[in-house]
């Protein structure tokens, strides 16, 4: 079966992205945490304004155990952002997002957390 479809190549943390296509689903696969600074807020921004309304985004991200935010550094640089569940939930939230669900997965060293929200 063949099933059209569009494929992008692009850096999502730049602001001057326009999709020609508004989608019911994104999903993030383990991305934001990837993603330092304000370059989080650009992305989430572009996530938000490529969804229809009502449209779902999927979080999969590490999460700090506790209510601080946690960076990984690698050779001298800011590898990895590590939100408390709070501090994601706030930021989810601030760009316009409606929280659905949450799961939170107890890992060794940091945890794992699940997040839908709705636009």
């Amino acid at each position: 079966m063949n099933i059209p479809g569009h494929f992008y190549v692009a850096d999502l943390t730049k602001p001057a992205i326009d999709f020609l296509e508004t989608y019911d689903v994104i999903v993030d696969g383990n991305c934001l945490h990837c993603i330092i600074g304000d370059d989080r807020r650009t992305f989430l921004n572009l996530v938000f304004q490529s969804l229809l309304k009502n449209g779902v985004f999927f979080v999969s991200s590490l999460c700090s155990k506790d209510d601080h935010n946690a960076q990984i550094i690698k050779d001298g640089f800011a590898y990895r952002h590590i939100s408390s569940v709070n501090n994601l939930i706030s930021e989810l939230e601030g760009i316009g997002f409606h929280i659905l669900k949450t799961n939170i997965y107890e890992r060794e060293k940091y945890n794992h957390i699940t997040v839908h929200v709705k636009k």
